[in-house]
Order: C-alpha cells, then sequence, then structure tokens
C-alpha cells in the first residue's frame, strides 16, 4: 500500500462521511449525539439547524461580537466578524 493508495482511502471516507451525515439530517437525524459540534462538523450546523442557526448567530454576535470566545469552533470567525447586519 503506497501513499497515493493510502490519500485515495482517506478522500473516499470523507465523502462518506459526508453523505452519512446529509442523510441523517434528510431523516431529520443529528450529525452529532455528543455535546458538542466542533470544528470537523461544524459545516452541516447549517443545514442541520435550519432557521435556528440564523438565532443562534444572533446570539453569538451580540454576545461576543470580536468573536474571542472559542473563535471558528461552531461559526466560522468572519460569519461574526465581517457578515454582521
Amino acid at each position: 500500500m503506497g501513499i497515493n493508495d493510502d490519500l485515495y482511502g482517506k478522500e473516499l471516507l470523507h465523502k462518506a462521511i459526508d453523505e452519512l451525515n446529509k442523510w441523517a439530517i434528510s431523516i431529520c437525524g443529528a450529525v452529532s449525539g455528543e455535546h458538542g459540534i466542533g470544528t470537523h462538523k461544524k459545516q452541516y450546523m447549517r443545514i442541520q439547524q435550519g432557521g435556528v442557526y440564523e438565532l443562534l448567530l444572533k446570539i453569538k454576535r451580540n454576545i461576543d461580537p470580536r468573536c474571542i470566545l472559542s473563535p471558528g469552533i461552531i461559526f466560522d470567525v468572519e460569519e461574526i466578524i465581517f457578515d454582521q447586519k
């Protein structure tokens, strides 16, 4: 097994995880059963949470407008600082 095989395997794994997460959301499931989403699954938050995501984003902007607390963990820093409406 060469390095290219390993990279191809990782790519396939990431694609499979992406498809599984999207499928879970499509049947009203969740991408995570743990207490936190972290950086790996935050890309699915907007899809999973729907309109609630915008509410969470507004709360974050009001409480932490400079994104000092846990920057980039749930929301991208750019969403907090540059996209304020």
